[in-house]
Formats: C-alpha cells, structure tokens, sequence
C-alpha cells in the first residue's frame, strides 16, 4: 500500500518525496520545503481556474450534442451551425493582432542542446508542451535501442530495468561510447561503399570485355570481307543474343556477296562462251 507524507496542505506518495528531495532538489539548491510550499501556491492558485474551463467545456459540449440531436436527420445548415458555434461562445471573431513574449527560461531550453520538438516558438504553450516531452522521449529511445548493451545485467526485459536505466543516464551524460559506437560505424560504412565500387567496377568490366571482345572480332572480320577476303570464317563466341544476330547477318551477307560473285562469274563465262571476242573487246 503506498504510504502518504503531509507536505503542508498536500498529501504526497513518499516514493514522489524521496524522488523530490535526493534528486530535483540536490540538483538544483532548492529546500524540499520551499519546493512543496511553492507548488502548493501553484496549486491553488490555477487549480479553480482550471475547474472552470473543465466545466465550461462540458458546458459547450452538451449544448453541441443537444443541437446535433435537435437537427438530426435534417439538411445540414453551415452557415446556421456556425451563428450558433458563435453564440454559445465556442468560436469567437477574431481580434487585434498579440504577441507572446517569455521568460526566466532554463538553460535545458534556451542553450542545453537535446532532443526538440517542432513547434512554434511564438506560442508558449506549445514550448511548455516541448520542454515536458523532450527528455522524456530521448530516455525512452536509448532505452529501448541496441546503442546500449544487455550485458551485465542490463536486458531489456518485459519491464523497467533499473540497470538498464542507468546505464542511459550514464550514456546521455557521457558521450564518448556514442562517439565511438558512431566512429566504428563511419569506418564501417566506408569499408562497405569502397567494396561495393570495387567489386560494383569489376562485374561492369566483366561484362564490358564480354560484349566488346566478340564486337571487336566482329570488326575486323568485316575489314577483311571489305578487303576482298571472303573466305574468311565468322565464329559466333558471344552469349548475347543481340551480338550474336550481329554475327549471323554479317554471315548472311558474306554468303550473299559471294552468290553475286559467282553469278557474275558465270555470265562472264558465258558471254566469252558464245559471244565472239570481237564484240567483248569493243
């Protein structure tokens, strides 16, 4: 069963006075006594006021719903809802221009470096908001990450592990095993991109040399055939079928110059067969 301390008008969990007094305020030279009597100043001056607003919201939220179910089934009416929105003061005109201005800032805000929120820094609310969220998510995402070993006790388990939250204290406030983690993974990195382009430029030179080598032997074929040589033999040694297409027309029109040759050939044959030499020499 949870025990209770009496701080003034308040009833506080001793667990939450312990937290108070050996922790926040060792760290920041404040007396638990002044900090329990300040916070019950806070207490009771915005607590009514918070009170208030809970109860107009409840206000404003009932009279909604009674006109959503007064209307029910009915065309829906913008202009007609939004006259009402106005009346019962859940939207207001809109007034002059205002500015919000803060103050008596902490330097966890204004200079500490560490994990931000994005929001506007011209609302105060919002930075509020910021500053509550801050610390807690950076513990949260050391936590539950492998940059912290589970060795030595310091597993993740199903629940919070004291060991555990330490050493992510530890880490946040010493830095140099992150910088070394983060050094050790630069080098990895840049081990990994250098083999990647070794071996990246040796496959694109493989398979370069395969198709230039059989297009190369190709070209000097097709000089011999132009230099009259038809005899020569054409050999297919390439994979690649569009390479190897290549290879098969230049055979093609190989055998084709040499069929015209032959036609030739035997006309001129004929002609000097029956026609007299007198005819061919003119």
């Amino acid at each position: 069963m949870t025990e209770y301390l009496d701080k003034g008008n308040l009833q506080v969990s001793k667990s939450l006075d312990n937290l108070i007094t050996e922790k926040v305020c060792h760290s920041i030279d404040l007396s638990p006594e002044t900090f329990w009597s300040k916070f019950e100043e806070i207490l009771n001056e915005f607590s009514p006021r918070n009170k208030k607003l809970l109860e107009k919201r409840e206000s404003l939220q009932e009279q909604i719903d009674n006109w959503h179910i007064a209307n029910k089934g009915k065309d829906f009416d913008k202009t007609a809802y939004k006259d009402f929105l106005k009346e019962i003061g859940y939207l207001l005109d809109e007034g002059d221009d205002f500015s919000i201005d803060t103050a008596n800032v902490d330097p966890e805000i204004s200079t500490i470096a560490g994990p931000q929120l994005v929001v506007p820094v011209m609302n105060a609310r919002f930075a509020l908001n910021a500053a509550n969220a801050r610390w807690g998510s950076l513990y949260d995402a050391l936590y539950g990450t492998d940059v912290i070993s589970e060795e030595n006790g310091a597993e993740k388990g199903g629940s919070y592990n004291p060991v555990r939250g330490d050493k992510v204290i530890e880490l946040i406030f010493d830095t140099s095993s992150l910088e070394k983690q983060l050094d050790e993974l630069a080098f990895s990195q840049i081990i990994f991109t250098l083999l990647f382009i070794v071996i990246g430029g040796g496959v694109a030179l493989f398979i370069a040399n395969r198709i230039s080598k059989p297009i190369s032997s190709l070209t000097k074929s097709v000089e011999t055939i132009a230099n009259g040589d038809l005899e020569t033999d054409i050999v297919d040694s390439s994979s690649s079928r569009e390479v190897s297409n290549l290879s098969n027309g230049i055979i093609a029109m190989k055998d084709s110059i040499r069929g015209k040759i032959n036609d030739i050939e035997v006309i001129n044959a004929s002609y000097e067969r029956f026609v007299p030499k007198e005819f061919l020499t003119l």
